[in-house]
């Protein structure tokens, strides 16, 4: 029997995808959006789908569609405001991090722009995206500047915890990366981005004990039954630099 609901398509097809079925991931986004036009967390889900089989143009066209139709169309529940959660903001971010990631920053700084407008300027996800791209620009004050209004208006998005971190490194504040790091694994003990950023940092040290232990919280938050590899759970559509 097929699913009736939008959220129950897009756990089916991210299902899918995390088992490596790309085209039958395709085929249940492909059929969920024929019943559910309007629920714009299963047009992010296609659109990362893409995305990450290397079709940016793909991925670009399901945004757009998405938007088109989740504006004319019905509003699903928790998809408006709140920075990125769904509706027209959060596919708007999506689609930002899409450019990002693609390096076409004027097109990443339009889209960021109309999401502030469609009501997710607040949250943490567009924080974290306005710090990446200034970062990307050269504009290191601005970024910090960005990440610091992020963290004070959304102190519980763990992605922003960990770029602060990714960017303390960078500047060798090694214990203030640390405390960062960890503050986003408490957060969020299953975002496989934090270990691997907190890894680098040990091993940029030389520091084995460090990465001993870290291996071992990893394994924690990974355990065999869930394929013991760590990075299998993160945030959608997230960039750290």
């Amino acid at each position: 029997e097929e699913p009736r609901h939008g959220r129950a398509w897009r756990a089916w097809g991210v299902m899918e995808a995390r088992l490596g079925e790309v085209e039958q991931a395709r085929r249940v986004y492909s059929d969920g959006l024929r019943s559910c036009r309007g629920h714009a967390p299963l047009w992010q889900a296609a659109a990362r789908l893409e995305k990450e089989a290397g079709e940016a143009d793909r991925a670009r066209r399901m945004l757009r569609a998405g938007l088109r139709d989740c504006s004319a169309g019905e509003r699903v529940e928790g998809a408006g405001g709140g920075g990125g959660g769904g509706g027209d903001d959060g596919l708007l971010l999506s689609w930002a991090a899409l450019e990002l990631g693609e390096g076409r920053l004027a097109q990443a700084q339009q889209l960021l722009e109309r999401a502030r407008a469609a009501g997710g300027g607040g949250g943490g996800r567009t924080h974290q995206l306005q710090a990446v791209l200034l970062a990307r620009q050269g504009l290191g004050a601005d970024a910090r500047a960005a990440l610091r209004e992020g963290l004070r208006a959304a102190p519980g998005h763990a992605p922003l915890h960990t770029l602060l971190g990714s960017m303390l490194d960078a500047d060798n504040d090694v214990e203030g990366a640390r405390a960062a790091f960890r503050e986003a694994l408490r957060l969020h003990p299953g975002d496989g981005r934090t270990f691997h950023a907190w890894a680098r940092l040990e091993a940029r040290l030389l520091n084995w004990e460090g990465l001993r232990l870290l291996n071992e919280q990893a394994q924690q938050a990974f355990p065999p039954s869930r394929g013991g590899a760590v990075g299998g759970v993160s945030f959608p559509d997230d960039v750290v630099v």
